[in-house]
């Protein structure tokens, strides 16, 4: 019985009353009456009703749906659903969509993208006709279509292009209906089409060459909706007969477009016209006109386009232009569903198409406007919010607090405008909000509303509270104000807890007020450091009276309980085993079981409290919770727990620990939800608000979606380097009848795709894998429904996946894979023996080689002692010359460093016997001389050890790009004191600036050297000169001094340790003899050259080359 009738039942009810007394109090009572009738009627039918609260769930462009005109859906046996649209056909797991289109440049594409109907047959061939490209069939694994066109002149071709039927009957025979040419039965493996039309002079052809529908009776005969009539058509025998429905001649042709034709389960025919729905009994050869216009306030004549059998007492009707009509042919009822702004009413009115997958859901194509599926269920949950749509709509979108009062009215206060009252009825909605008159409320927003056992309805604001008699409609403000300027006011209130007279007000800042309603008196309890009886915060959230008259305080920073009996507050909560705690956290929502457990929501998880033990148990999104953040929560009646969170509803079954969560994809006002928004009424019906209205629902009739989903592996594709190989294509049956694939050497990356085959809302369906051989354990991915391998080793894998459905129900059976990965050819067995065989033929080999090659090898032995010999006396000379240098080297050794120590011992000895007869200046001079005979000391050591690396080999070259004078600067600062001792000046002659390419450190040591050299023989008061050439790949660097020169019979020999010979300079300073010889050794490794020029008295000119920076050259 719709609302309406029960109001206009109510209204009667009460005047019929009220015309026989005038008593005001006789009358309010009856007033009484009829709200408590109205609300009798209203839950007694609610099972008549609750058809119109059927669900759709839209599948449309914003979800991915390639077009939006559906003339086809089809369930293959592949789990898949495969669409017929404008453009082309459409594949769809649950997730995504492939399109397969028409593609002039491949014959192997659809023939036409306008698809009329997708059939799949029972051999599984999947059959596509179009609007205009004929018949195709289409190989799911190749993903190739096969084209069948009418050709003319071919009697055996399809008999036109337009095909919007296909039937097969009991026998396996496939039959087509065309738009234009009449029946055709197609036979696959002669792949040709037997036609039958209409022949205007022949009574036993069908009635038309248009086709709409064919249908089977259990006799072998086809029933054939045409443009004209319906026929019955033997298929043995060929015979057809005509029928007509025989009206008034203005609508006989309308009514005989049969669009649509059925039968039910008691065999009745069903035949859906442009004009209507009528029923066809065999027996008596007539039809009956169902007449849809009364019930369902629509036209009389109603086009229709699809009839599709639900069960055996309900029929599914599509219609043009007024949506879906259920049609109960048992009790003549019918329930028509229709577009409204509501996002879960059906998307279109134009129905093209209704089917049913495996799970029982329905799938209904529209003309523009998508899909929609549908359990043909009532929705679970209600929402009340200022949608458009709603027929009551609030004033304001986020509910912050919700009640239903002992009459049944529901109570909504809103986050920013104000209170509203939804009658028991549900069809009547009053607002209340801030105001000037004695009606108004104090603020518009509200935070907490409770009604007191005398019925009066508090409401808890954030400007003070409010006392509200629904009867009188009076609204009584109440302000919590200090008595003085000092005393402060508490204004902002959040949560409320009435015991008897006295109202618990919690504030957000004030702490908690007690409000006797007697006498308006109030105290305060706040929160003091200094006290070990106050609360732990100011701002307080929720207040929850117990069994145990203890008053439970929730805060932003911690849980207090307060002992009503003995006035002690106490701060509750202990640290936890998992590191948690009730103290310094957010404490959200409380309730009492009935097994006097308090449950606790916070900031931080649920937590549950045995007042008997002291025992404290914690819960969170690792427990299945699908967040930490708990709003509300409300007990049903068997002991479950519901709780509010960021994340939608969850379930909570505190025996099990099982979970179930809802979110807004279930019919939720949306996933966030409000503190303390949540309320149980009296009938068990749930409200929980948040921030796009209200949601109500009664847990105890809600039904469990229980499909047990079948997953399907849609995907199992390897990457090599030519791209990725869809192994599906290759698949072999195992022993055991386990899908078998094999993966072969530079196969390496293994991904798999899998679906459940639950469309009902597959966003929530979850998936676990695990690969045997592989992976430990099951491994939970979620929703994500893909998963990669790389580099499997060789051996033999299974892989297993389950799937649930949206409510958390698994499937009972595994899919499951065998996956063999196969070993490359250097590690099979043949490949082993082919192996061994070859290496005994080569041991065999060898040794008959080896045999005759032993005789060649003594030859060749004999000659290799003979050049051996040779190279021995060679190495005899070599031996020699260098045993010459070392003798040479020691030599040097124990003769140049003899004369600076007895040097050092002669002037320290002097020094130390005169020291007291010395003067300061002999003193002074005797140190000089000790740090000029320990410099030459050093240096001689220095070249020495230089010396015997480059003999030795141990010297490391590390050749680099580096500006020239920069490194010559470098080495005339060193050099410059000791010239200045001798009063000798030194000139750099600088050119442009240019890089060369050596081991810097060897260049240093090289530069030094020389330089060291023209100070020693040069006589004070000379001059040095350096001076750069540039040439095409080296620079010149030449170091003319002024010195004393060099006779012409030992320039050959100055570079040769052999002819070594050490010199003094002109001041009697010592040398090794082999700092040019080190020079040379340098110079030679930096790939540069070395030689002099010099006469006696005329001063000597040493070059030295460098290689110029590829940079620079």
């Amino acid at each position: 019985m719709p609302y309406e009738n029960f109001n206009y039942l109510c209204d009667n009810i009460g005047r019929l009353f009220l015309i026989y007394t005038l008593d005001k109090r006789i009358s309010t009572k009856l007033i009484r009456l009829k709200s408590t009738i109205a609300v009798v009627l209203f839950f007694s039918g609610l099972i008549s009703i609750f058809p119109q609260d059927i669900e759709f769930f839209r599948i449309n462009n914003e979800k991915g749906l390639p077009q939006s005109t559906i003339y086809s859906v089809k369930q293959g046996s592949d789990g898949f659903i495969w669409i017929g649209t404008q453009e082309g056909l459409t594949r769809y797991d649950g997730y995504s969509f492939k399109v397969y289109n028409y593609n002039p440049q491949d014959s192997f594409s659809l023939s036409n993208n306008n698809i009329s109907i997708v059939y799949e047959d029972s051999k599984n061939n999947l059959w596509i006709g179009t609007w205009g490209g004929g018949l195709n069939r289409f190989d799911k694994k190749s993903g190739k279509f096969i084209s069948y066109l009418h050709e003319q002149g071919n009697p055996h071709s399809i008999s036109h292009n337009r095909v919007p039927v296909i039937h097969e009957d009991k026998e396996g025979t496939l039959w087509l209906g065309t738009a234009g040419g009449g029946l055709n039965s197609f036979d696959p493996k002669t792949n040709k089409f037997t036609v039958y039309e209409n022949k205007k002079d022949d009574e036993q052809t069908i009635s038309n060459n248009r086709i709409w529908g064919i249908t089977e009776d259990n006799t072998g005969n086809l029933w054939i909706g045409t443009n004209f009539g319906f026929n019955c058509f033997n298929i043995h025998s060929k015979i057809n007969k005509r029928f007509y429905i025989n009206i008034s001649d203005t609508d006989k042709i309308k009514s005989n477009i049969i669009r649509a034709i059925h039968f039910d389960t008691k065999g009745n025919l069903w035949l859906g016209t442009e004009e209507g729905l009528y029923t066809f009994d065999l027996k008596t050869l007539k039809t009956q006109k169902i007449d849809l216009s009364k019930e369902l306030d629509i036209s009389l004549n109603i086009n229709i386009t699809n009839c599709f059998l639900e069960s055996e007492d309900k029929l599914l009707i599509g219609t043009v232009g007024n949506g879906l009509i259920i049609f109960n042919y048992a009790t003549k009822k019918f329930s028509r569903f229709s577009y409204n702004n509501n996002p879960r009413s059906i998307s279109g009115n134009d129905i093209r198409c209704i089917s049913r997958d495996k799970t029982g859901l329905y799938w209904i194509g529209t003309r523009n406007d998508g899909i929609n599926t549908t359990l043909l269920k009532p929705s679970r949950f209600k929402i009340y919010n200022d949608e458009s749509w709603q027929d009551l709509k609030l004033s304001g979108k986020g509910v912050r607090t919700a009640l239903i009062d002992k009459n049944g009215n529901m109570w909504l206060g809103t986050n920013f405008f104000g209170l509203n009252k939804i009658n028991a009825a549900r069809n009547k909605i009053t607002f209340y909000k801030k105001g000037n008159n004695e009606n108004s409320l104090l603020d518009d927003r509200i935070a907490s509303i409770k009604e007191d056992s005398d019925g009066n309805i508090w409401i808890a604001t954030n400007n003070g509270l409010n006392k509200l008699n629904p009867s009188s409609g009076k609204v009584k403000d109440i302000v919590f104000r200090g008595k003085s300027l000092n005393e402060k006011s508490i204004n902002d209130l959040r949560c409320l807890e009435i015991k008897d007279s006295i109202i618990w007000v919690g504030t957000y800042g004030g702490g908690i007020v007690k409000y006797n309603s007697n006498d308006d008196s109030w105290s305060n309890y706040d929160a003091d450091i200094s006290s070990g009886n106050s609360l732990a915060s100011n701002e307080v959230l929720v207040l929850m009276m117990d069994s145990e008259n203890i008053l439970w305080i929730g805060t932003t920073n911690g849980l207090n309980s307060f002992n009503l009996n003995t006035g002690k507050i106490e701060q509750v909560g202990a640290e936890l085993k998992d590191g948690y705690t009730l103290k310094r956290i957010q404490i959200y929502a409380l309730v009492e079981a009935g097994d006097g457990i308090i449950w606790i929501g916070s900031s931080l998880g649920l937590y549950s409290f045995n007042k008997k033990n002291n025992e404290y148990k914690h819960f969170t999104i690792e427990d299945g919770l699908p967040n930490n953040v708990i709003y509300s929560i409300l007990e049903d009646n068997d002991g479950h727990l519901w709780l509010s969170t960021n994340k939608g509803i969850c379930h909570f079954n505190p025996l099990t620990k099982t979970v179930n969560n809802y979110d807004k994809l279930d019919g939720l006002q949306d996933n966030f939800h409000y503190i303390g928004a949540g309320f149980k009424s009296a009938s068990g019906e749930f409200l929980f608000g948040g921030v796009n209205g209200v949601t109500s629902f009664y847990p105890d009739k809600m039904e469990t979606y229980s499909y047990k989903p079948k997953v399907i592996i849609s995907k199992l594709e390897v990457l090599e380097e030519e791209g990725a190989v869809n192994l599906l294509m290759n698949s072999s049956a195992g022993g055991d009848d386990v899908p078998e694939y094999h993966i072969y050497p530079g196969q390496k990356i293994l991904n798999i795709e899998f679906f459940s085959l639950d469309f009902y809302i597959p966003e929530k369906n979850n998936y676990k894998y695990m690969l045997d051989g592989f992976d430990g354990k099951w491994i939970e991915s979620g929703n994500k429904r893909s998963i990669r391998y790389t580099n499997l080793s060789e051996g033999t894998y299974i892989f297993k996946v389950l799937g649930s459905n949206s409510e958390n129900i698994w499937s009972s059976e595994v899919t499951m894979i065998r996956i063999v990965v196969h070993p490359p050819f250097y590690r099979t067995g043949w490949f082993n023996i082919a192996m061994f065989i070859l290496v005994v033929l080569l041991v065999i080999s060898i040794y008959s080689y080896r045999t005759r090659h032993m005789r060649r090898l003594q030859k060749i032995l004999e000659d290799k002692v003979e050049l051996r010999t040779k190279q021995l006396l060679d190495n005899e000379e070599k031996l020699k010359q260098a045993n010459e240098s070392k003798d040479k080297f020691f030599s040097i050794i124990a003769h140049d460093l003899r004369n600076p120590f007895m040097a050092l011992i002669s002037i320290t000895k002097l020094l130390r016997e005169n020291f007291n007869d010395f003067s300061e200046e002999d003193k002074k001079k005797s140190l000089g001389q000790i740090e000029e005979s320990s410099k030459d000391t050093y240096l001689l050591l220095e070249n020495l050890l230089e010396w015997a690396k480059t003999q030795t080999n141990r010297i490391e070259i590390n050749k680099v790009d580096f500006d020239l004078y920069e490194a010559i600067d470098e080495n005339l600062k060193i050099a410059q004191k000791s010239g200045e001792m001798k009063d000798i000046s030194i000139i750099f002659k600088k050119e442009k600036t240019v890089l060369v390419n050596a081991d810097k450190n060897l260049f240093n040591t090289t530069l030094r050297n020389l330089l060291s050299n023209a100070i020693k023989f040069t006589i004070a008061h000379g001059q040095i000169i350096i001076s750069t050439e540039k040439r095409e790949d080296e620079v010149v660097i030449l170091i003319h001094d002024s010195g004393v020169g060099i006779p012409k019979e030992s320039l050959d020999r100055l570079f040769h340790i052999e002819f070594k010979q050490s010199t003094m300079g002109t001041n009697k300073e010592h040398g090794s003899g082999l700092g040019l010889i080190i020079c040379k050794e340098f110079i030679e490794k930096n790939g540069g050259r070395i030689w002099v020029e010099s006469e006696i008295n005329k001063g000597s000119k040493f070059y030295f080359t460098v290689p110029l920076s590829k940079k620079h050259a």
